[in-house]
């Protein structure tokens, strides 16, 4: 499953005045539900100041000087993709570990996507894009690369990432055409309402890929965080 959670991060300033947000021992990429076969794919939402000292000296080793340099490499593959989909990505590109799409050229907004790829064990963030009037139903979806990055995933994964994103949108596109309101609770209705294969398939999809890979911080076995 992919899924988000708030996961705490620290921001470090360096030596060249760009600043760098990265993972902590506390924040290992967890999951909200405790179920393994989820996989982030959000950006994780700063936290307190903690444990500065130990994250500042993580941040100088080699091993997360490569582990960042993949977060980017996997962002790139995953906004290619997008592209060739036909996704509009804001200002055409990202140059770190986050993206914004545009989803209003498909006549969808962030909270239905949002909402269909929950659904498919896929969580992202709805997200407010240039031009938008409402915070609660915008049309931008946000993605990042790290917490998945973390659990092992390279270029060609989320390329298949990319793929799934891709099928949420089509997917909410076509459950609109069933919709008579244009509230967003009127799609919930409808989502609610019955079971759709569509939803049904992407979800397999997910959970397939997402089980060939391990939940850092978290024992399947035992069902419990190991930190």
């Amino acid at each position: 499953m992919f899924t988000t959670t708030s996961v705490k991060r620290e921001t470090a300033i360096g030596r060249d005045g760009r600043t760098s947000r990265f993972d902590g021992p506390a924040c290992q990429a967890l999951v909200d539900s405790h179920d393994w076969r989820e996989l982030v794919i959000d950006d994780a939402s700063p936290g307190q100041e903690q444990e500065g000292e130990a994250r500042r000296k993580q941040a100088q080793t080699q091993e997360f000087v490569k582990y960042q340099q993949q977060v980017m490499k996997n962002m790139v593959a995953m906004v290619d993709r997008l592209k060739e989909h036909g996704v509009k990505i804001v200002s055409e590109g990202t140059d770190n570990h986050l993206v914004l799409c545009d989803l209003r050229p498909f006549g969808v907004d962030g909270s239905r996507v949002e909402r269909v790829l929950e659904l498919a064990h896929i969580a992202c963030n709805k997200n407010t894009v240039p031009g938008d009037k409402s915070a609660l139903v915008p049309g931008g979806l946000r993605l990042g690369t790290p917490a998945l990055t973390t659990r092992g995933f390279t270029e060609e994964d989320f390329v298949k990432v990319a793929d799934y994103i891709k099928k949420g949108i089509d997917i909410s596109v076509e459950i609109s055409k069933e919709v008579e309101g244009k509230k967003f609770g009127d799609f919930k209705k409808v989502l609610e309402s019955k079971e759709f294969p569509a939803i049904a398939a992407l979800k397999k999809e997910v959970e397939s890929l997402a089980e060939e890979f391990p939940t850092i911080g978290f024992d399947k076995a035992e069902g419990k965080y190991t930190k």
